[in-house]
């Protein structure tokens, strides 16, 4: 994948202010962004590194790399690679979940301005979100937008069609989070990857929930955001890493080589040592400033969370 690549997206139900967003969309990616997205959005089962979590960080950017290798442009759209075929099962069950919520990731921060998506499980298990009484079944991602409002969301990918109730139940499940910190979440959205479509093709609707009763979610920003960037901050900790100027900002970043493909990721210096000031930092330096490289050939991307995604080779700023 060399070049930017169709995602066809059909949005629904979103009111003000997002209600322009409804309807369908073409978007075009770029293989900088889908790094970015399947890198940042995390695993809901990585530890920090001090618990014994370190191979799992290395599992992650390894399975990230997997969907990377397993994708391809069929006459200028996303789709599956002939390899993906090949695979066993649970190999392509890994790809169609790490893609699922990497392109999720995608539009949340493309379409809602949502910057930040973490796994809802991972943000329970360290003691990040506190669940009130009576919790059910919920939408497994939160999110935080660039505003500073929380949103909820539920993602599904598939590989094959999927059943009548895939979206129906997926509704039930995010409509279930009534209260992110002291106020309802500003979405409620499901997603739909159908991987087994080409172009690949995602189906994004918010079905606004009305319950007043459902899961309380309580939570800081600060700690939200420094679980969300822990798995990075980790892997940067522990490795041989460069500093490197991407749009004028200072970033650490680390490069790695898997069958010769160069690749890599960064975080600005400040958010690296203080990930909890993450939004003020990207409001104030990054919000206004180039995420896309104009060149192909610079291959990089830096998403609305600050986070920087590259191929080598790069020629710097």
């Amino acid at each position: 994948m060399h070049s930017k690549a169709n995602i066809n997206v059909s949005v629904s139900g979103f009111n003000s202010p997002y209600q322009g967003i409804n309807g369908p969309h073409t978007l075009k990616l770029t293989r900088a962004e889908l790094l970015w997205a399947v890198i940042s959005v995390g695993s809901k089962s990585l530890q920090d590194a001090s618990s014994g979590g370190f191979l799992r960080i290395g599992q992650h950017i390894g399975n990230s790399l997997l969907v990377l290798t397993n994708i391809a442009i069929v006459n200028g759209d996303l789709s599956l690679h002939p390899i993906f075929f090949t695979m066993d099962q649970s190999e392509r069950n890994i790809v169609t979940y790490k893609l699922g919520m990497a392109l999720t990731k995608y539009l949340a921060s493309e379409l809602l301005d949502i910057a930040w998506l973490e796994h809802a499980d991972r943000l329970i298990a360290d003691g990040t979100i506190k669940l009130g009484a009576g919790s059910r079944k919920r939408g497994d991602l939160v999110g935080k937008d660039l505003s500073g409002d929380w949103h909820a969301f539920e993602a599904k990918g598939r590989a094959n069609s999927p059943s009548p109730n895939t979206i129906s139940d997926a509704k039930i499940q995010v409509r279930n989070i009534v209260q992110i910190g002291s106020s309802a979440p500003r979405t409620n959205c499901v997603s739909l990857i159908r991987t087994d479509l080409t172009p690949i093709s995602v189906i994004l609707e918010d079905p606004q929930s009305n319950e007043s009763e459902g899961v309380k979610y309580s939570i800081s920003e600060e700690k939200f955001l420094i679980t969300y960037y822990s798995h990075l901050v980790e892997l940067l900790r522990s490795s041989k890493t460069k500093i490197r100027t991407f749009s004028n900002v200072e970033y650490r970043t680390l490069t790695l080589n898997t069958a010769g493909l160069e690749y890599g990721f960064g975080l600005p210096v400040e958010i690296y040592q203080s990930p909890g000031i993450a939004r003020l930092f990207v409001k104030e330096h990054l919000q206004h400033s180039k995420q896309k490289s104009d060149d192909l050939e610079l291959n990089y991307h830096i998403g609305k969370d600050g986070i920087v995604a590259f191929f080598n080779p790069l020629i710097d700023e």
